[in-house]
This record gives C-alpha cells, structure tokens and sequence, in this order.
C-alpha cells in the first residue's frame, strides 16, 4: 500500500481491521475485538499503527451506497 508516497506494508489481520473499518468506521472497539478474534489491546494497537503511518487519515460515517459509490478495500 503507498501513502503520501511510502509504501506501507499491511498484513493480514490490519487488511480485515480496515475492510471493517471500512463497513463502519464508528464501529465499537468490543465489535471489532469479536470480529477479527484478537485482544483489545492489539486491536488498538493496530488502528493506532495505521493512523501513524497515515494509511488511516479519518474516520467518517458514510452510506456509500446511497450516493452511487461501490468500491472495496
């Protein structure tokens, strides 16, 4: 993945934390916790990693489906 120009590397559980973020990005920390199988801890961790290296820049609830958008991360 390239983000302001740097490649970033993402493995596999930060691609399913991003898809889901992705779904709903006001999702609550104890969902994604379930969803992805790991601690809070790591969840956190994660989001946090990806917010530094700017692979995640905001968190915005949008219906992109009721506006014509399809798309997948």
């Amino acid at each position: 993945m390239n983000c302001g120009g740097k490649a970033v590397e993402i493995d596999e559980l930060d691609y399913k934390l991003l898809n889901e973020l992705a779904v709903n990005a006001r999702f609550p920390l104890i969902e994604l916790v379930d969803k992805l199988g790991c601690s809070s801890k790591t969840v956190n961790y994660r989001v946090n990693n990806l917010i530094k290296q700017k692979v995640i820049r905001a968190f915005r609830d949008l219906q992109h489906y009721s506006v014509g958008i399809n798309f997948h991360i």
